[in-house]
């Protein structure tokens, strides 16, 4: 609030993607008007959210979970946006925030659309909402059909680039064609893999003559590197051999999506001539042939497999954040920070020996692991933070309000029996009123979905206590193998930085809401397997020691 008591307003302003800046729904477009609508109203603005997010998620978008915790911490009167369906593109979702909104005694309120606050103006904004919902279903099949189409004309999908070495043979991206510029590139990497040179020795030397890599005109990237090779080598459309759909995105528990490769069944292949023949079939099939050798040659146990317990992802490096490997300078094992990546990080590096590390990062997990009462008073945290109680208090709200607004509209249907023209409209909101109904019991469930996987976790942590109960009472006999189980039940991460830096290392251990295999020793797998693992397995709640040595 103002120190004059003048109305303060959050503006949260959203587009889906970067090619809705050219048109009248700009970010920029949409902050003046939101900010000329305030200037008209002597309303202060508080803060503005800006961000490029599909309307569709609720909970994943950072900027609009800004703004609903400042409505919700008295930090602002009004959460102000453009229109409907910029908020969002789901009726449930837009229910949600104007419950949070009026819980919180604070006014939602849009630049293009004034609803009264009443019932009536509550259903408008709804049936708004449900028809943003509706138009994106709409946009999403558009765009699915007219792909589909284009690939049966015998078309490529024209959303991304062209692979490296080809390039559009006209303004219809009818098809590829070679490119006299980076086909030469594309020869280099098969040609030196075939002499046997390595995907990194291939990745350096390409660096060393400054050729640009295939995103440099897109992210910027000036380095190459080993699984930007590998890909290059294992793409077939080289070979003149082409298909559409290859990938899918989908949507993961926790908001995430993840591309993964469509079943053969599910691609279309493309007609000859769509691709260019770049690499001749035969060289391309020897260079499947030794990247598989190849794997399964690199395949092999370590030197000294029992050297180092903070090898393979517990110790990594505080410069660039990759894993420490164990490399050995005149006998003696030491952590260190791969030599490649202070080429491709400008890394500064980090080593230090096995020994010390080992020992003294040894030294807190014991500390932790003797005092039950640390690992105790964590995980009673964790059981109390229920990231779901607000969402399902706010939707249980919305339901009884909707099945109040249907009771009453029912009650008008019956007395007006016999009179069709004035049922008509009536009809029509008992109908919008359902489809409300559903929406919010599909994001209930979505919600439930959520508890259920956080309960799943609470059992997690019973056995993460469980085990840390049962490696405590044999400390003093526990082998290598168990050494390691026990720093992945504490989630242990370890980042090391240079000799001349302060703290020389960090020892990070977080109590782990995912599954683990961690056992103790002589027992059956402790945690529980299966499940959802919700939202906030990612962002585990933080168990942290941080200790220096030099």
């Amino acid at each position: 609030m103002t120190a004059n008591n003048a109305t303060t307003v959050a503006i949260y302003v959203r587009v889906s993607t970067a090619k809705q800046e050219d048109d009248g729904t700009s970010l920029d477009t949409q902050e003046a008007a939101c900010r000329a609508y305030c200037a008209e109203r002597g309303w202060a603005v508080a803060e503005v959210y800006r961000e490029t997010f599909t309307g569709a998620d609720l909970r994943g978008r950072p900027g609009l979970t800004a703004a609903r915790a400042l409505i919700r911490a008295k930090g602002a009167d009004v959460l102000l946006c453009y229109a409907v369906d910029r908020l969002a593109r789901k009726q449930a979702h837009v229910a949600i925030v104007a419950e949070e909104v009026e819980h919180a005694s604070a006014r939602l309120a849009f630049v293009t659309e004034d609803f009264e606050q009443s019932a009536v103006g509550e259903f408008i904004r709804s049936a708004k909402a449900f028809a943003a919902e509706v138009e994106r279903e709409k946009i999403a099949e558009r765009t699915q059909r007219g792909l589909r189409a284009r690939v049966a004309s015998g078309k490529p999908v024209a959303t991304a680039p062209p692979p490296l070495g080809l390039c559009w043979r006209d303004a219809a991206k009818s098809g590829y064609e070679v490119d006299p510029v980076t086909a030469g590139t594309v020869h280099r990497i098969f040609a030196e893999y075939q002499r046997g040179a390595s995907l990194r020795a291939i990745a350096t030397g390409l660096d060393a003559d400054a050729i640009p890599t295939p995103r440099h005109g897109r992210t910027g990237a000036t380095t190459w590197g080993p699984t930007t090779i590998r890909h290059i080598l294992m793409e077939r459309a080289y070979t003149g051999e082409g298909e559409a759909f290859r990938y899918k995105a989908e949507k993961v528990p926790g908001g995430r999506t993840i591309v993964t490769a469509r079943p053969a069944a599910e691609r279309v292949t493309l007609p000859a001539g769509v691709y260019p023949v770049l690499i001749e079939p035969a060289t391309f099939e020897a260079v499947q042939s030794r990247l598989v050798a190849n794997r399964r040659e690199s395949m092999r146990p370590d030197r000294n497999p029992e050297v180092g317990i903070l090898r393979r992802g517990f110790g990594v490096c505080g410069g660039c954040g990759t894993r420490l490997v164990v490399m050995y300078e005149r006998g003696v094992p030491v952590y260190r920070c791969h030599v490649q990546n202070r080429r491709r990080h400008q890394c500064p590096g980090a080593s230090m020996r096995v020994g010390p590390l080992d020992g003294a990062v040894w030294a807190r997990v014991e500390a932790v692991l003797s005092d039950p009462t640390v690992i105790a008073t964590e995980a009673e945290r964790l059981r109390r933070d229920d990231p779901t109680t607000q969402d399902l208090a706010v939707i249980a709200r919305q339901l009884g309000g909707l099945s109040r607004r249907q009771a009453s509209v029912a009650q008008a249907v019956a007395m007006l029996d016999g009179n069709p023209d004035a049922l008509a409209p009536l009809v029509g909101q008992l109908d919008a009123l359902g489809k409300q109904r559903h929406a919010l019991e599909v994001e209930r469930t979505e919600v439930e979905a959520r508890r259920e996987g956080w309960l799943a976790a609470q059992a997690r942590l019973d056995g993460a206590q469980d085990y840390c109960r049962r490696v405590a009472a044999s400390l003093g006999s526990l082998t290598f193998a168990d050494r390691r189980l026990a720093l992945e039940a504490l989630g242990v991460t370890v980042r090391l930085f240079r000799a001349d830096a302060e703290p020389r290392w960090v020892v990070t251990m977080s109590l782990p809401l995912a599954d683990s295999r961690a056992q103790a020793p002589g027992s059956s797998n402790v945690f529980s397997s299966g499940g959802t693992i919700a939202t906030f397995s990612a962002t585990t709640a933080s168990l942290t020691a941080t200790t220096s040595s030099n």
